[in-house]
């Protein structure tokens, strides 16, 4: 009778193919107990992965009164940032405060006077906030190293406080967090 022959390169292929099978179980089975590969916290890196915190802005329904004249609405509104220091940075304060200032409708002195030294950015204050497109592109026209935009959502009251009573309202609280009230 014949002796079965078997191949010595298929068994030290086996061999070779459940030694490296059991190496990654194994360290499959490590990463699953300890919680760490390459020095990184796995279960961290998947909340990273998988959740975000962070304030949704929601967009908020247009009402209207009987005859379709619009009441409440959503409307995106333009911050002024100026940027002091760093990358895109304003040049010349004077110039820049004129030009603000102009297109702002204020004093000069007026902006010059929240350009702080040692501040990274600054806003223009309460005129600085709430501007219409109209105004955004106008200061943007004028080119002004340094100036950015913002953009914001606004709740807007064509008619101001008419119906608020039973509408509520939205408006800024001291901290600039947007408050509404109702009732």
């Amino acid at each position: 009778m014949h002796k079965l022959q078997t191949n010595k390169g298929a068994r030290y292929f086996m061999v070779a193919f459940i030694v490296l099978f059991l190496i990654m179980l194994l360290r499959f089975f490590y990463i699953q107990a300890v919680g760490v590969l390459h020095n990184v916290n796995v279960k961290d890196l998947a909340n990273e992965q998988h959740n975000k915190n962070g304030v949704l802005e929601a967009n908020r329904g247009t009402i209207y009164d009987q005859t379709g004249k619009v009441l409440v609405q959503d409307s995106t509104t333009y911050r002024v940032v100026v940027n002091l220091k760093g990358k895109e940075n304003v040049k010349n304060k004077d110039e820049t405060a004129e030009q603000l200032a102009a297109a702002l409708e204020i004093d000069k002195e007026d902006v010059l006077k929240n350009f702080h030294e040692g501040r990274t950015q600054v806003e223009i204050g309460k005129v600085g906030r709430n501007l219409s497109r109209e105004v955004k592109e106008k200061i943007k026209q004028l080119k002004i190293p340094g100036v950015s935009f913002m953009s914001e959502k606004a709740r807007v009251y064509p008619n101001e406080d008419f119906a608020s009573y039973i509408l509520g309202f939205a408006r800024p609280d001291d901290k600039g967090n947007t408050e509404g009230k109702f009732g």
